[in-house]
């Protein structure tokens, strides 16, 4: 894979990780579906499997890029 892949392969997983978060705090964790991410993040639900599983993978993404960073993936995430 070239460099300019693995740069559309982050932004895309980028993409679909700003997304849950609205999800998890008005529906919560357990009543999000892969649907409900890619349709806010205007993607299909195979682009979404192509790079997570499920949204247990999603959530461990998020979590790890706040452990990895000390921020979040989408600011002001406390707020909604």
């Amino acid at each position: 894979m070239t460099a300019m892949n693995y740069k559309a392969k982050d932004s895309a997983k980028t993409s679909i990780l700003t997304r849950p978060w609205r999800f998890f705090c008005i529906k919560g964790y357990g009543s999000t579906s892969i649907a409900d991410i890619a349709k806010k993040a205007k993607t299909s639900k195979q682009r979404v499997h192509y790079h997570y599983r499920d949204v247990d993978q999603i959530l461990i993404d998020l979590t790890e890029e706040w452990g990895n960073t000390g921020r979040l993936v989408t600011p002001g995430i406390l707020g909604c």
